[in-house]
């Protein structure tokens, strides 16, 4: 007799590859670049310090110039709501779009309202390459550095063709079409 859980479905079951054919080593980050995702989870959660704070889950599904759907990656950000970081929750409307306003408060209610209003949505955003050293640990006590790709910043349509023309002079093949956004 089985019994269920969330997330275990035989009707959805996968057949998993060949193991002796899977790495053991996670795929390299994303390249810096400029990425279109979907926003698939938006929560308040408080920083460290208990700071409010929204953690967002992005599907990046593909790289400026390519294909829809060509990527399927996540990434993840923390957008921490202070005046001093304000601008990351506006890039993030003003990206977004489709009427989507910020938080008139740091009030959960206010915030959990926010995050509904961003969960399926589109974005476009610009990656980093973030390289750290993980603290040291029993198990690791010498850990190498890391790196990950994180957000950098959200950006309009109209941003995303400006940024990725400016960077034409250092290698990159300018590229005046419009981004294929999908709004959710």
């Amino acid at each position: 007799m089985s019994t269920t859980q969330t997330g275990w479905t035989d009707d959805k079951a996968t057949e998993f590859p060949n193991w002796d054919d899977v790495n053991t080593e996670a795929p390299p980050p994303l390249a810096p670049g400029h990425y279109y995702a979907t926003i698939v989870k938006a929560e308040p959660r408080p920083t460290g310090k208990g700071d409010p704070a929204i953690s967002l889950t992005l599907r990046v599904t593909q790289a400026h110039g390519e294909a829809p759907d060509s990527l399927s990656r996540t990434m993840y950000d923390n957008l921490t709501l202070t005046m001093a970081a304000a601008f990351r929750i506006k890039q993030l409307v003003q990206s977004v779009g489709n009427g989507v306003t910020p938080p008139p408060s740091s009030r959960l209610a206010d915030v959990e309202d926010f995050c509904a209003s961003l969960t399926g949505q589109g974005v476009w955003l610009r990656s980093k390459l973030d390289t750290y050293t993980p603290k040291p640990s029993a198990a690791d006590p010498e850990p190498q550095p890391k790196t990950n790709a994180k957000v950098d910043r959200y950006l309009t349509d109209e941003q995303v063709i400006e940024s990725v023309n400016r960077g034409a002079g250092a290698g990159e093949v300018a590229d005046d079409s419009r981004p294929k956004r999908r709004r959710g």
